[in-house]
Order: C-alpha cells, then structure tokens, then sequence
C-alpha cells in the first residue's frame, strides 16, 4: 500500500521549485526596463518562507512527522538561504542593497559544515539522528528576516527612483545590523552543532547496528552478564 505525500512535505518541495523562480527575479533586478521584478523576487522569497512556517506547523498539527521530512526541511532551507545569500551579494544586484561579501561566506561555510558533519556521521554509525536546536532555528528565522529586509530596502529604493529620500537614510544602517544579528546567530548556532555532532560521533555504536559480528571477548562477556541474571 502507498503512502500519500504529506501536506507539510509537498510545501517543502514547492520552497524548492520556487528557487529557480527567485534566481531569475534576483537576475532581472538591474536589467534596464526590468526593476519591477525586485517587487517578483520579493513576493517570490516571501511565499517560500511562508512555506518555511508552514510546514513544520501542518507537520505537527495533522501527526504527519515523516522520516522525509525531517531530512527535507533542512535541506530545503539551506538551499534557500545559499541561494539568496549568494544572488543578493553577487555584482548583477543593486550596490546599494547588496549584501556584504562576508555574509554568504560565514552563512554558506556553516551549512557546507554542517553536510559534512552529518555525511561523516552516517557514513561511520550508519544512521543520522538530526536534531533542531533553538539557536538553529532562530538562527533560520533571523537569516530570513535578513534577506526579506534586503528585498524590502531593494524595492522601496526602486519604487522612489532608483534612491532612497533623506529621511530613510536610515534604513541602509538597519541593513547592515540585520547582517551582523544573522551572522551572530549563525555562528553561535554553528557552535551548537559542533557540540551536538561531536556528541553522535562519540556514541557507541552496538554490534548489530554497526553490521559487524560480536568479537569473542564481547560474546563471551555477553553470556556471563545473561548467567549471572
């Protein structure tokens, strides 16, 4: 009997096919007769972190937590963030919003970290045990409130001509303090995680989950705890 795909999944899976459409939104920004797809790139970003949210609620609110899903999620999300990381500070975006160069590489070297860890993980014990944590999340929440202000800042400069009036000067400092606030928790969160895959790779692996055959001293071990009960 198949199983339907759940809710929470097939919006996981619509945050990634809305990736390509982002990138040729982002890619249009500064083409002569083309600024209005800022307004494209952000509606665009905006509905893929609804989803974000969504998921993880409908997920939990039907009891349809899958083995899919839990591996999904993240991966969608780091695909999300590298992508927009790396659209929003590369030449082909506006200088006066584009995000500083630094940005991406601290965000995408932690999620390139984190892969690695987890392979390493799997590829050792056989099995990954991925575990949320409250700094990853909020480290999530504040990387998509980042580039959404980005977007934001993009589009109220395109809708006043191409620059921002005096009395929102303000907002080009505010941008940078939304970087500074996602890369802190970004590296704190990266922190965590260290912790967290140190801590599975440490762990015992028992002999039927590693696949190998108990040793003589472990066999012979093993029958005098199973007499002396």
């Amino acid at each position: 009997m198949t199983r339907k795909m759940t809710l929470a999944n097939r919006l996981t899976i619509l945050r990634i096919l809305f990736i390509p459409l982002f990138i040729i939104c982002a890619t249009k920004v500064q083409d002569e007769g083309y600024e209005w797809m800022v307004y494209c790139a952000l509606g665009v970003f905006a509905v893929m972190a609804l989803t974000d949210a969504l998921d993880g609620f409908f997920a939990r609110r039907r009891s349809e937590v899958t083995q899919l899903g839990t591996y999904l999620d993240p991966l969608a999300d780091k695909m999300l963030m590298t992508t927009a990381c790396i659209m929003l500070s590369m030449e082909y975006w506006p200088a006066w919003s584009r995000l500083e160069g630094y940005t991406p590489v601290i965000i995408i070297s932690r999620d390139v970290f984190m892969l690695v860890g987890a392979l390493l993980i799997f590829l050792i014990h056989g099995r990954l045990k991925v575990e949320a944590t409250i700094p990853g999340k909020l480290t999530t929440v504040f990387q998509v409130c980042m580039v959404l202000y980005v977007l934001l800042f993009q589009s109220l400069c395109t809708a006043f001509g191409g620059q921002l009036p005096g009395w929102l000067y303000w907002a080009k400092g505010s941008m940078l303090v939304f970087q500074w606030v996602a890369i802190g928790w970004t590296v704190l969160s990266w922190i965590g995680y260290i912790y967290v895959g140190s801590r599975q790779l440490n762990e015992r692996v028992a002999p039927a989950q590693s696949g190998k055959e108990p040793s003589g001293e472990e066999e012979h071990a093993a029958q005098t705890e199973s007499r002396g009960r």
